[in-house]
């Protein structure tokens, strides 16, 4: 990660990424492979790496909201276990306990 990206999600996701919401996500697994603040930050990282490019068109990208957006885009999975049945429930509600989690 160069040094740009990693002040921008200290800038602009310092409150997300110290949350416990956020802590928890290192907890719990997401697509078998990572745990869910990881898969955050990669979603967070790639996002500005598109919006280095779409600059390059002209094209503006608010880079706030989009980091904040893409921290918190997953954090309604935390506690699936718990929250939902199955994994289409989950696939299906996630995204308004994402958007519960990121109010808070």
């Amino acid at each position: 990660m160069n040094e740009e990206i990693r002040r921008l999600l200290e800038e602009y996701g310092e409150e997300i990424l110290e949350s416990e919401e956020f802590q928890k996500a290192y907890l719990q697994k997401h697509h078998k492979i990572m745990t869910v603040a990881d898969h955050s930050l990669g979603v967070a990282i790639i996002s500005l790496r598109i919006c280095r490019l779409l600059e390059k068109m002209h094209i503006n990208v608010h880079e706030k909201e989009l980091i904040i957006s893409a921290l918190c885009h997953d954090l309604g999975i935390v506690g699936r276990y718990e929250k939902f049945s199955n994994n289409l429930v989950c696939w299906q509600r996630h995204p308004k306990e994402s958007y519960k989690v990121a109010r808070k």
